[in-house]
Parts: C-alpha cells; structure tokens; sequence
C-alpha cells in the first residue's frame, strides 16, 4: 500500500490562504531568507523562512494573485471565508474530525 499518491501541501485537511492582487506587498527585510517550493504537478506551491520556518506570503505561478497563509496573521482579517477550492481532494475524515470533541488544548 503506498501512503502517498501525489505531493501533500499540508499534511492537513485544509489550509486557509488569502488571495489579493499580486502588487500588494513589499518586503522591508528578510526577502533573502525565503525559499519557494512548487509542488510538481500543481498550480500551488509553499513559501517559507529558512531561519524559522514560517510560511509566507507568495506571488501565484501566473503572477496575478499574492498568495497569504492566513495562520501568519497577526490579527484576524476583516473578511470570511468566501470558497473552499480542491474540495474533491478533501481528506475522508474531516467532516468526522469538524463534528468531534472540541480541547483548548492537549486532551487529558
């Protein structure tokens, strides 16, 4: 049995990006220490701080669309979410794990 059959993005059931025109950002420092990996075979690709690991914001393939993992936030966005794309590759289990018992941490 393979455990993987196309690149994971993730390792998640989902993940909660922000989509914005691609103009919308400057880096003040830093811009360095960002490394891009495009997931082959995709039009995604993850972008990430070499020093720390962090996700950052990325420009899309077609250089139309800044990309922004919203879980980088500082505070909460002023909009909902609007989509859910890829959701034929939603995992089995997760509107299991939605309906499940709900810990503000680690579970006793």
């Amino acid at each position: 049995m393979s455990l993987f059959t196309m690149p994971k993005t993730t390792g998640s059931a989902h993940v909660s990006n922000l989509f914005t025109a691609a103009d919308n950002i400057e880096w003040i420092t830093g811009k360095d220490f960002i490394k891009r990996y495009d997931v082959p075979g995709r039009s995604i690709s993850n972008a990430f701080c070499v020093n720390c690991g962090s996700p950052v914001p990325y420009i899309s393939d077609s250089d139309k669309s800044l990309i922004i993992p919203a879980g980088v936030l500082d505070s909460a966005p002023d909009i909902t979410p609007q989509d859910n794309i890829f959701w034929g590759e939603h995992a089995s289990w997760y509107e299991a794990g939605i309906k499940s018992k709900k810990y503000d941490g680690f579970p006793e």
